[in-house]
């Protein structure tokens, strides 16, 4: 958002006050110290999926500021895999963002959009910022200059907000300790891939670690990337690589049973974790799904198009790493089982490399 979009003013200065007593960070301070807040603070309209603000946004605006929701709704997201945008919060009227940057001054990764026609109290917003900004004079960022002539507001808000903080975190800390099935269904969701229903590589950077403490011995890692799906991407579109994906997925549920936990590592490429089969075993079941994986009917893929074929098929190149001469760690192994993969590419495809040591 631009920032001569934002326009500080003393009217409706009770309008204000009645609203950020509300909020948490201000909840301490007496009546003179939010009139002082109030008139350092500007309201500002939005008309639905406007933005608030954008990821990465300079010091001088985006942060720095607390965002108090008169109405509407306003959600937060931030950056996730292959481009695509993870939704963290929504905050509706008389709810609060952006409180920690007021003392950090970072830029962030999150950017902030309406969900629907919404009007926010924008704090601090210096009456002169506008002028400022206009007449192109370096500023200081408005937070600053408030501090600086309010400092036991400062001192009050900081407290406030760790107060509120720390009853976040206990309130976390319980939660976990607890296990209860929400925090067991929310970390379910977080971990699986939507696509294929496996789990995602959120999942394998924080499990597989902890598995491998457990129980190293015998336990194995596979990659598997198939050879030709570009082209079927290139021939049918994406939804027809997407359905790919899909069958190749089920496919791999299917060999493993319970024998091992499969995962969309990214892209087109999946992982297995092996737990204690040893090499040998680990070896016959990658040979077992390059040959399933092969007998894969993807012909429905090419339905819709102007010629549909039922010759398509689909081929695989699998990297197998294992315990402990694959790799002592599980970055080590998931590395070892990509450089074999792509050795198998490069190959010739549909085969598989199990090289543990260079």
């Amino acid at each position: 958002m631009s920032k001569d979009k934002v326009k500080a003013s003393g009217s409706g200065r009770q309008e204000k006050i009645a609203l950020l007593k509300a909020v948490g960070v201000f909840r301490s301070l007496d009546s003179d110290e939010l009139t002082a807040v109030a008139d350092n603070a500007a309201w500002q309209h939005y008309a639905k999926n406007e933005i608030v603000f954008p990821k990465a946004e300079s010091n001088d605006f985006g942060t720095g500021r607390i965002y108090t929701v008169q109405r509407g709704e306003v959600l937060i997201t931030k950056s996730g895999d292959e481009q695509r945008d993870i939704s963290l919060a929504t905050f509706v009227a008389g709810e609060s963002f952006g409180e920690l940057t007021l003392f950090d001054g970072e830029s962030t990764d999150t950017s902030a959009r309406c969900e629907e026609d919404a009007v926010l109290l924008i704090f601090p917003v210096s009456p002169s910022q506008e002028r400022q900004h206009k007449t192109g004079q370096d500023q200081q960022p408005a937070v600053e200059t408030f501090f600086a002539a309010f400092p036991q507001i400062k001192a009050k808000i900081l407290r406030n907000l760790l107060a509120i903080v720390a009853r976040r975190i206990r309130s976390t800390n319980r939660l976990i300790a607890e296990k209860s099935p929400w925090v067991q269904e929310l970390r379910r969701q977080v971990m699986l891939d939507k696509l294929t229903g496996l789990y995602n590589a959120g999942y394998l950077e924080e499990e597989f670690p902890r598995l491998l403490e457990q129980q190293p011995e015998g336990t194995c890692f596979l990659m598997i990337k198939p050879d030709n799906l570009k082209n079927l991407n290139d021939s049918y579109g994406h939804q027809a690589g997407d359905r790919t994906l899909q069958l190749m997925a089920s496919e791999l549920r299917r060999q493993l049973a319970d024998r091992g936990v499969p995962i969309r590592y990214k892209g087109d490429v999946f992982s297995v974790i092996l737990p204690e089969v040893g090499l040998e075993r680990a070896r016959e079941l990658a040979e077992q799904i390059r040959a399933g994986m092969g007998k894969i009917d993807v012909s429905e893929v090419s339905l819709g198009s102007s010629e549909p074929r039922t010759d398509l098929g689909i081929t695989v190149s699998l990297g197998v790493a294992a315990y402990p001469n694959g790799g002592s760690s599980a970055d080590k192994l998931t590395e070892r089982a990509y450089e074999n993969l792509f050795t198998a590419r490069n190959r010739g495809g549909n085969r598989i490399c199990s090289q543990q040591r260079k």
